[in-house]
Formats: C-alpha cells, sequence, structure tokens
C-alpha cells in the first residue's frame, strides 16, 4: 500500500514577509525510455497513433502510446521547467512536437555527447525563460569528459546545467537535472559528492561571466532535480543532503518539502500548504507490487544558500507526486478510454517562491 506524505519537519521561514516577489513550477519526470524506438513512427508523421484508442491495461505500453498521455499531462500540470530522464533521441524529437513552439529544451546523449544515449533533457517555457548558459558534466572521476563512466556504474551518466533569465520575475535560475546509476552503489554516493559541489560551483562561475555575480555570492536560485536511483537512506542521497562536514565541506541541498512551511506558519490570508501532496513513492515499475518494489528516487532540491534569508530567500509553496496513470478500479470499462499507466515513474513537481 502506497503511503502519503505526513507533516515534513519545519524549515525556517525563509523570508520575513508574505509578498511573493518570484515564483516559478519545476518537475521532474522519468519517461521510460523507448525500447522501440527503430520502429516508432515520430510524431507528425501517418499512423503517428494521435487518435485516441480503447485498451492497454498491465504491463508497460509503448511509448507510440504514451506519449500523447504525457503530453495531456504536462499540460494539465502547467509547470514552468521540466526535467526529463530516459529519454532517447527520438523520444527528445517527440516531445519538442507535442509541446509545441513555445518550449524550448537543452540536452545531449550521455553516450557521445551529441545524439547517442540516454539524455537528461530540460525543457522550459521560451516566452517567459531565456537560456543564458548550458554545460553538461559526465559523473565520473573526469567529468570534463564526454561519455566517461565512473566508479562501479554500469554505464555513462550525465547532468545537465543550465541558467536562465526569468523575464517577467526578473531573476535568475540555475538548473541542474540528472539521472544516477542504478547499480553503482560507489557512483552514486560519489555522484552525489561531486553534483553537490559542482552544482552550485558552475552557477558562480556562470554568474560572474554573464556579469550578475562576483563569483562568491550566489544572485539566482540553485535547483537540483532528477531520478537519483537512491533513496533517502542511502549514502548517495545523503551525500547531497547531510549538513556540512569535514567529507562533506560544501553546502547541502534541501528537499523541497522539508522547505514548506509549518502549520503555524500558515494564516488565512496566506494560501499555501504545509504538506506535499500525492503518494510518496516515485517509483512504481509497470506490473505492480510484488513484481516491482515501490520506493522514492525521483527528487527535487534547493541548495542551501538560495533559502537563507541573506542568499535570497527562496522558499516553496507546494510540492507533490502525481500519479502516472489511471488505476485498474478507476477503469470505465466499455467506454473507449485508453488504460495503462504513463511510466514506471510518477511525475514529481512543487512550485518555487521567493518573498520578501
Amino acid at each position: 500500500m502506497d503511503s502519503t506524505f505526513g507533516p515534513q519537519k519545519p524549515f525556517p521561514p525563509p523570508g520575513k514577509g508574505d509578498k511573493i516577489v518570484a515564483r516559478f513550477k519545476v518537475g521532474t519526470f522519468n519517461l521510460r525510455y523507448d525500447g522501440s524506438w527503430r520502429e516508432t513512427i515520430p510524431v507528425g508523421q501517418e499512423g503517428d497513433g494521435r487518435e485516441e484508442k480503447a485498451g492497454g491495461g498491465r504491463g508497460e505500453r509503448p511509448w507510440s502510446e504514451r506519449r500523447w498521455h504525457i503530453r495531456d499531462q504536462l499540460y494539465f500540470l502547467d509547470h514552468d521547467i521540466v526535467g526529463f530522464q530516459e529519454c532517447l533521441h527520438t523520444q527528445l524529437l517527440d516531445l519538442k512536437a507535442l509541446l509545441g513552439p513555445s518550449w524550448s529544451h537543452v540536452g545531449v546523449g550521455r553516450d557521445d555527447g551529441d545524439t547517442q544515449g540516454e539524455y537528461a533533457p530540460i525543457f522550459f517555457n521560451s516566452d517567459r525563460f531565456e537560456e543564458l548558459s548550458v554545460e553538461y558534466v559526465w559523473l565520473s572521476e573526469t567529468p570534463e569528459k564526454v561519455g566517461s563512466r565512473g566508479w562501479d556504474a554500469s554505464q555513462p551518466r550525465l547532468a545537465t546545467l543550465l541558467t536562465l533569465f526569468d523575464h517577467r520575475d526578473q531573476v535568475l535560475i540555475h538548473l541542474a537535472n540528472t539521472h544516477w546509476d542504478d547499480r553503482g552503489l560507489v557512483a552514486r554516493h560519489e555522484s552525489g559528492k561531486l553534483l553537490r559541489r559542482i552544482v552550485p560551483e558552475t552557477a558562480r562561475r556562470v554568474e560572474k561571466t554573464l556579469g550578475k555575480g562576483d563569483g562568491k555570492r550566489l544572485e539566482g536560485v540553485v535547483v537540483l532535480m532528477g531520478d537519483l536511483n537512491s533513496p533517502s537512506n542511502e549514502a548517495g542521497y545523503q551525500a547531497l543532503t547531510l549538513p556540512l562536514s569535514h567529507t562533506l565541506p560544501t553546502p547541502p541541498f534541501h528537499f523541497l518539502p522539508s522547505l514548506l512551511p509549518s502549520s503555524s506558519q500558515l494564516s488565512l490570508s496566506r494560501l499555501s500548504s504545509s504538506h506535499a501532496f500525492g503518494p510518496r513513492t516515485t517509483y512504481t515499475g509497470f506490473s505492480g507490487f510484488p513484481l516491482d518494489t515501490p520506493s522514492e528516487i525521483d527528487f527535487i532540491f534547493l541548495y542551501d544558500e538560495s533559502v537563507k534569508e541573506g542568499g535570497g530567500g527562496w522558499g516553496v509553496e507546494r510540492y507533490g507526486v502525481v500519479e502516472s496513470g489511471m488505476d485498474e478500479r478507476e477503469q470505465e470499462e466499455g467506454k473507449g478510454r485508453w488504460r495503462g499507466k504513463l511510466s514506471d515513474h510518477r511525475f514529481v513537481g512543487g512550485e518555487v517562491v521567493r518573498r520578501v
């Protein structure tokens, strides 16, 4: 049985007041790679499957079916920025076609830094945000080496580092999207230590290069998201989130639900939530328990400096995990509806705000 989020440990409120001066909605979603990509008809070509068909059910449905319902979910959720994982080049092209011209993206294949292998792309609303800088780092002892595989990882892994300027709210947003190895315990631990250092380090360097900061104090907010394949009791996750120490000499990242205001901080004049919404587990598999063991491995974090009042006063307005498909018990039999899961992961999203 899925558990739901209970009350989170309250974090000190980031701002003194209730006036929100900047806000954006960010999400992360592991799409599940298209194992039949050679046969899948691209979106926009005849036979691409856009007509809704009845059927489906348990087990993995093909990407050619799932992609249309993923598009519908993304439009419904109306996020500003989304990081995807397990996205092949053909799936990237499909997403580009499905989301339309108001969405831009960055990303490369992890095998060659071009189109081969899975991407960890970031899509964003280009009507509002402007791309200022993008870099790619491989999760290895040589992060600058394209396609490098680190430690005991089973295959190359990378992180996409993107800096955006929000023209509406006039703020810088630094984003990192990643997908850690599913087999290497050491690789996940080392990936956590690497990104804890390199993500804010890159953000500071980018700000200084752009003439928007001194390279020391961060001007923009820093967000890290992705499929870590590492639950919170594992060393990889903890390498990101544990407090400063002699082995972790840089400030930590904070899991978004821990930054939600406590119930005592809320009032009728402040519409917000003190609890995360939805089920806690983010990986479900396609077949269900016991064939697939549910776990919480997809996360969104804010960097420590971003949530401190002197560093910008960023916080979280809401956070949730969204079901990935129609539950067997809720199907409308005989009404011609498609049935199935959009992915073996659930969409994770939150709203990040800056208060003064």
